[in-house]
């Protein structure tokens, strides 16, 4: 009798994440997996940037079987998901993160993480300036203006932050006035029910996300901005 490890089941990703390689799979498949076009075309374009909507469009593959890929390559731990990282987005440490003061093995493992190349690793102080000067209430493009100097060597892509999504939100009652008004589609209106990131809402609509939270600032009387 054989006994494995259970694993949670896997969740369905959402359009606008992306999908980041928890270790080089590529060379641990066998025949029988190589022979799985779907899972070759989906893993050929898992690069860390693109989100899951882009390598739908990139794979030429039906979307209900990039889905299935997807959960299927979380499941067994190949992948995680990440927000699209964008200057303009919002981000937050996380509490984890201040182990890097008094952790050796943390700031080891940190420096590794973000370093750009392996050779040149960022130094441990400046990673702890970095982090504890991260601010959710200002767009991280200011904060990357204020510490060029000690980003030579860090991949932005790999800092541990968390991002603090924006939700608008919309009470019913006043829905009906912003079809009313010029340039707001019904379909749009009805995402702002407040479970709709605006990361999400830019993918369904085809729109870019800076364009839409504008839109929203200008009805700020009717569009309420959760940030979450």
């Amino acid at each position: 009798i054989k006994l494995f490890p259970t694993r949670a089941p896997p969740r369905k990703p959402k359009l606008h994440e992306v999908p980041v390689r928890l270790f080089d799979y590529d060379s641990q498949f066998d025949q029988a997996d190589l022979r799985d076009l779907c899972l070759s075309r989906v893993s050929e374009h898992i690069n860390n940037i693109n989100h899951v909507q882009r390598i739908i469009d990139l794979c030429d593959v039906d979307k209900q079987l990039v889905l299935k890929t997807l959960e299927h390559l979380q499941y067994y731990g190949c992948i995680t998901y990440l927000p699209i990282f964008k200057f303009s987005n919002f981000y937050e440490q996380l509490r984890g993160v201040r182990g890097l003061v008094s952790s050796r093995f943390m700031q080891w493992r940190c420096q590794e993480y973000v370093a750009m190349n392996a050779n040149d690793p960022p130094l441990v102080k400046d990673l702890i300036t970095l982090y504890s000067s991260i601010d959710s209430q200002r767009p991280f493009k200011e904060w990357v203006f204020e510490h060029q100097d000690l980003l030579d060597v860090i991949d932005l892509r790999q800092m541990i932050i968390r991002l603090v999504e924006v939700y608008p939100y919309v009470d019913e009652d006043n829905r009906q006035l912003l079809v009313d008004k010029s340039g707001w589609d019904k379909s749009l209106v009805e995402m702002l029910d407040g479970t709709n990131s605006i990361d999400s809402i830019a993918l369904a609509t085809g729109k870019d996300t800076a364009s839409l939270k504008g839109k929203f600032e200008s009805e700020a009387d009717l569009v309420e901005l959760i940030y979450r």
